[in-house]
């Protein structure tokens, strides 16, 4: 899993470095972009992307702060996954980076150098990790694998495990991304309520559908082991979403 997560992401930046479709920026009149992302209760991402005065992808360099006036001092972990566009499906992730920064320092901190991305509302997702005195033990990323089963009055069809990647910030609100074509979803979001309750929202290019909890069933957690079984429901249709999920250090 960890090795073909790896390949996947190293292959991502191989394409980068070929890409020099950047839009419709000048780059002879602009050498540094700025984009902020607010997140309600926390603070600021200030992002800043500094470039050479040239029509290349290469040797975008960039930075970052956080600034909050809810925490002072101390530092934020968090994980920040970049798409080519809107759409949000593994495949069209353009990099994934995670880090712990501190809060307010005045100076930015350098993400990476050379990437050839250029960031924006519709394409980048901030998931905060780990924030001071926070004792959320679910907030994390995660690797595991996933399996669709559909039960009907005539049979049980049990799907292949697939692999999944994702996080779940320190709000219990999830973002899963499966790293191989599965039908049913590119992409699921949701929280984790108080009550061990889910709900979310599975999306696979226009098909939208909602993803909820089975009865009273709740997830468990145990030695950073995530295990749940969730109601996929699609155009009417109800299956049984199944996932093993392990919290990374």
């Amino acid at each position: 899993m960890r090795i073909k997560l790896f390949l996947l992401i190293a292959l991502m930046f191989t394409s980068l470095s070929c890409d020099d479709n950047l839009g419709t920026l000048d780059f002879e009149q602009n050498q540094e972009k700025e984009f902020a992302v607010f997140l309600p209760n926390i603070g600021t991402f200030d992002f800043k992307q500094q470039f050479a005065t040239t029509s290349s992808s290469g040797g975008i360099t960039t930075l970052l702060k956080v600034n909050s006036t809810n925490y002072i001092n101390g530092s934020i972990r968090y994980e920040i996954i970049n798409f080519k566009d809107a759409t949000r499906s593994f495949e069209n992730i353009e990099f994934i980076t995670n880090d712990e920064i501190p809060f307010n320092t005045g100076d930015y901190t350098e993400l990476f150098d050379g990437s050839g991305v250029l960031l924006d509302t519709d394409n980048t997702y901030i998931s905060v990790i780990e924030l001071p005195n926070n004792q959320n033990d679910l907030a994390g990323r995660y690797e595991g694998t996933g399996q669709i089963v559909t039960i009907s009055t005539q049979d049980t069809i049990i799907k292949p495990v697939f692999n999944i990647y994702g996080n779940i910030n320190t709000n219990n609100q999830i973002l899963l991304l499966p790293l191989e074509n599965t039908p049913e979803f590119k992409s699921l979001t949701g929280t984790y309520l108080a009550t061990g309750e889910f709900t979310g929202t599975s999306i696979n290019g226009e098909t939208m559908g909602s993803v909820d909890n089975i009865g009273s069933e709740a997830f468990m957690l145990t030695n950073s082991q995530l295990s749940d079984t969730l109601n996929l429901t699609i155009n009417n249709e109800t299956k049984k979403l199944v996932l093993q999920l392990t919290q990374q250090q």
